[in-house]
């Protein structure tokens, strides 16, 4: 929840330091290139959310991995209203200081969120619809981790094989500076989902995945569509359904959150450590 100590409408900005939770898989941006969405948990144990970063634009040693801590200069976001959302203020500023491993079934990674886990889905949404209706939207959780209920199904569905047409003029057009060339980035012509309920009396959800993971993994087989879905349920389903302690890191989608929407709210990473009935979350 949000601690009025730390979120800060000021537009000064502050060192913080990260531990990276979710990327958002790459889009392309007229104004920056490309973005990457970033989220995670502060060292004061804040959600926060880092945007615009061009991430493949970094410079090798800026480019961070999930549950790396890095430290960086932010200020409140201009554009985005959310009271989790930071801009950093110099890309150059990124420093790496850190990687929390998977030892000891995932011990040190739970500790950091076994507080940070929401009763329900549900009870977030009535929330954010509470707010709205009190015309205070932005004071909802844009970020926050459930742990499902029950899992129902792991869903691939069609998506356009091709970026919105001002999207692809991005990657066709020459820029002054040679430097300023968008790299290549393939379209993924799939969207993921899962069906689940996140509480005993839930009626049920089915939310999109944008994540850098899963778009990573299916970037390997785009050549082979059916391997591709293989692939992919063979990991989102058989994998961490059936052998992990699956969480989901929840985010909403400026677009609707700013619409106030009935539902805001994607999946931007999944949480999966080892099943352990003695160490688990709430132990």
């Amino acid at each position: 929840m949000k601690n009025s100590n730390w979120y800060t409408s000021e537009n000064t900005s502050k060192k913080v330091k990260v531990l990276i939770a979710v990327k958002s898989p790459p889009y392309p941006s007229k104004s920056h290139r490309e973005l990457v969405c970033t989220a995670g948990i502060t060292d004061t144990g804040e959600w926060i959310r880092l945007v615009p970063i061009p991430y493949r634009y970094l410079d090798e040693k800026k480019k961070y991995e999930k549950f790396d801590w890095i430290e960086l200069n932010v200020k409140k976001h201009d554009k985005d209203r959310r009271f989790e959302t930071y801009k950093p203020t110099n890309l150059d500023d990124i420093e790496v200081k850190g990687h929390i491993g998977t030892e000891d079934k995932w011990r040190e990674r739970k500790e950091v969120f076994k507080d940070k886990v929401e009763p329900s889905l549900c009870q977030c949404v009535e929330n954010f619809r509470q707010k709205c209706d009190e015309g205070k939207q932005y004071e909802a959780d844009s970020l926050f981790m459930i742990k499902p209920y029950e899992i129902n199904n792991f869903i691939v569905e069609k998506d356009s094989p091709d970026w919105k047409p001002e999207w692809q003029l991005l990657f066709e057009q020459e820029p002054l500076f040679k430097e300023m060339k968008m790299k290549p980035l393939d379209k993924i012509p799939y969207k993921f989902f899962y069906e689940f309920k996140c509480c005993a009396d839930c009626p049920g959800h089915k939310l999109k995945i944008e994540d850098w993971e899963i778009y990573e993994l299916a970037r390997k087989y785009k050549n082979d569509p059916s391997e591709l879905q293989e692939k992919v349920k063979a990991k989102y389903w058989k994998n961490f359904v059936k052998k992990k302690e699956l969480y989901f890191f929840i985010g909403s989608q400026l677009q609707w959150h700013r619409r106030k929407a009935k539902n805001p709210y994607l999946i931007i990473g999944v949480f999966y450590p080892p099943k352990d009935d003695q160490l688990g979350m709430f132990s």
